[in-house]
């Protein structure tokens, strides 16, 4: 099968399975937030926080390496999968007592549902397979795996609210859902490829060499990702958390999309960086031009219409976090950029700055919100998070620069920049009305027709960026 055809493939399966559970994870944090109120919402959201923080520590950055080397070993893959399962397994089983003891200190109002998932922590380190689907062209299995998910949740969820409309029975259904999906995904996965239980220390040794600093990279940046909500929770309340993740859950949602979209792209750059570095180089630049393209005008029309989107999703409870919204869309394009750069760092095996970055950012991040949550509350957890972001792009850029050439087309960059200071400036003087929207989509498409952006790097991507 065609790289082009292959990326499609999978980019599509995954989508349907991810877009259904993201919706059905939306739906709920949106009932959620509707009937009862921002400081519930913020109790749920500082529980997924927690579950999500510890799941990712419990990696130690094994998944991405799980990626490329099912990709690239050509023998025994049935040994690899059952060592990576074993290792995954024993990882989770580490983190268990830690988990336990940090939810005691952390919420004790909190304990005892947290201390259940993270009992259950080892079974849900078996999401791990969609790289498995990818390589054996089971791309739907993926799929399969969330709707099955995302209709278990959703059951449970709704069962939770009419019977008994609390924060702990809700959390419930969502630790039982998570349970059920990784039986699933893992009865898929033996259907491609029945693990082979040999223990190989070769092969966790080799697995653990080149995740580690991986995983500290990964762990600092969960920290960096996640530090505001529990130091919202800490230093304000659960309102302000509420706040905060009704904007903030619109980041997840474009996170869920960027990971959807670069998962697939992690074998397809590995196998390039062994056989073609130049065109490696060009396909990593033509996909940073053209998400240019669509999220910049994204991010300048956002604080025209995202008091209309809260009030009219959550309610007008929830109206003040329009503002924290008008921040956070910019995080949502720089993940796309960092998150792709680091896919090409993997890619070409360079991974060492990930964790004294990751270290990085994450000091500045819990330095900014602890200096200003104090005073601006959630908007200063939300500028926080843009700065280091930032932060973490251009050093990841600097590291791409160093190893595989410039990347940046001024040229080009000129054209998309200025094609947004148009749109800009038309949204900004007719303001949000029909005849701006209208006036500025159509500007916005003329100029990167006339400044022929779209033929030379969107449909070059289309057309040339998977060619054999």
């Amino acid at each position: 099968m065609k790289a082009s055809t292959s990326y499609i493939h999978n980019v599509s399966a995954q989508a349907i399975g991810r877009f259904f559970t993201s919706f059905i994870g939306i739906i709920i944090f949106i009932l959620i937030g509707r009937l009862m109120g921002p400081d519930e919402l913020g109790q749920f959201s500082y529980i997924l926080t927690f579950f999500g923080l510890l799941f990712i520590f419990s990696e130690v950055g094994t998944p991405s390496v799980f990626a490329k080397d099912i990709a690239q070993i050509k023998e025994a893959k049935d040994v690899y999968l059952a060592n990576y399962l074993v290792l995954r397994i024993g990882l989770a089983l580490l983190f268990i007592i830690p988990g336990i003891i940090a939810a005691y200190f952390l919420r004790k109002n909190l304990f005892v549902i947290l201390t259940i998932g993270v009992i259950f922590l080892p079974l849900f380190s078996l999401r791990v397979f969609e790289p498995l689907y990818q390589v054996y062209n089971k791309p739907l299995f993926s799929a399969y795996a969330s709707i099955f998910y995302g209709i278990i949740y959703i059951i449970l969820f709704v069962t939770a609210l009419l019977f008994l409309k609390n924060i702990f029975s809700i959390s419930l259904a969502y630790i039982i859902a998570n349970v059920f999906y990784a039986l699933f995904a893992l009865y898929l996965a033996t259907k491609i490829l029945k693990p082979k239980f040999a223990i190989k220390t070769t092969i966790i040794k080799g697995i653990m060499k080149l995740a580690l600093p991986l995983g500290v990279g990964s762990l600092f940046a969960t920290v960096n990702s996640h530090i505001d909500i529990f130091m919202l929770a800490s230093m304000k309340s659960d309102y302000e958390v509420g706040i905060y993740s009704a904007a903030y859950r619109f980041l997840d949602m474009s996170a869920v999309m960027v990971v959807t979209f670069i998962g697939p792209i992690v074998p397809i750059f590995s196998k390039w960086a062994v056989d073609d570095r130049s065109r490696l180089r060009e396909s990593y630049t033509q996909l940073i031009e053209t998400f240019s393209v669509i999220a910049l005008p994204v991010a300048i029309a956002t604080p025209l219409i995202s008091p209309l989107i809260l009030r009219s999703i959550y309610g007008p409870n929830f109206l003040a976090s329009a503002e924290v919204l008008n921040i956070l869309v910019w995080v949502g394009t720089l993940i796309f950029l960092s998150l792709l750069t680091m896919s090409l760092c993997l890619s070409i095996g360079i991974i060492h700055y990930a964790w004294w970055l990751s270290a990085l950012a994450a000091g500045v991040n819990i330095l900014l919100n602890y200096i200003w949550i104090p005073k601006y509350g959630y908007i200063g957890s939300a500028w926080a998070t843009v700065i280091c972001e930032l932060l973490i792009s251009g050093i990841a850029f600097f590291f791409v620069v160093k190893h595989i050439g410039n990347f940046i087309r001024f040229p080009i960059w000129t054209k998309i920049i200025f094609a947004n200071i148009a749109l800009c400036l038309i949204l900004y003087f007719i303001k949000i009305t029909c005849l701006g929207i209208i006036l500025g989509i159509i500007t916005y498409i003329f100029m990167i027709y006339f400044f022929n952006i779209i033929p030379e790097h969107f449909l070059s991507l289309v057309k040339n960026i998977f060619k054999k």
